[in-house]
């Protein structure tokens, strides 16, 4: 079965060989899924990111990076740029990324993806461990979440 898609800048229709989304998959921007169900992988665990310029408490998956040479495992986080809404990965291969009991603290990370009217999108944060009790524990909408990273503007 083959139906028509546009082609990746929108103006040509092609020939596309992807059956139709299974019923009852829910595509958002929000959603980091793969197409179809056999592309996904379940989160290895679900980090909570309290961003307190916005007021805002993210959901983020995280997925387990295999030991390579000698080393400890690594962690590959994706999330969801608030400004663009085009997904984010941070990858402790690729830059310091450090994720404990205690909480998650990173380098600076920036979103590269275009801006609406030309540029680079100007999300970019600094991951830091929370530091006293009211960034630890938050209530969104009568449900308590563990703050694994704080968000500052970087």
């Amino acid at each position: 079965m083959t139906d028509k898609t546009p082609d990746r800048d929108g103006l040509e229709p092609t020939e596309s060989a992807a059956p139709p989304a299974p019923a009852g998959m829910i595509l958002r921007p929000d959603l980091v899924k793969g197409y179809l169900p056999t592309a996904s992988k379940p989160p290895d665990r679900l980090f909570y990111l309290l961003d307190l310029q916005r007021d805002l408490v993210y959901e983020i998956d995280g997925y387990k990076l295999p030991a390579e040479n000698g080393t400890k495992p690594g962690w590959m986080l994706v999330l969801c740029c608030p400004v663009c809404n085009n997904h984010l990965t941070l990858d402790s291969t690729k830059k310091k990324l450090e994720v404990t009991e205690e909480g998650i603290e990173s380098e600076v990370f920036r979103c590269s993806h275009p801006a609406q009217f030309g540029g680079i999108c100007s999300y970019a944060i600094v991951l830091d461990r929370p530091k006293s009790q009211a960034e630890r524990r938050v209530q969104v909408h009568g449900v308590w979440f563990r703050v694994d990273a704080v968000a500052r503007r970087a």
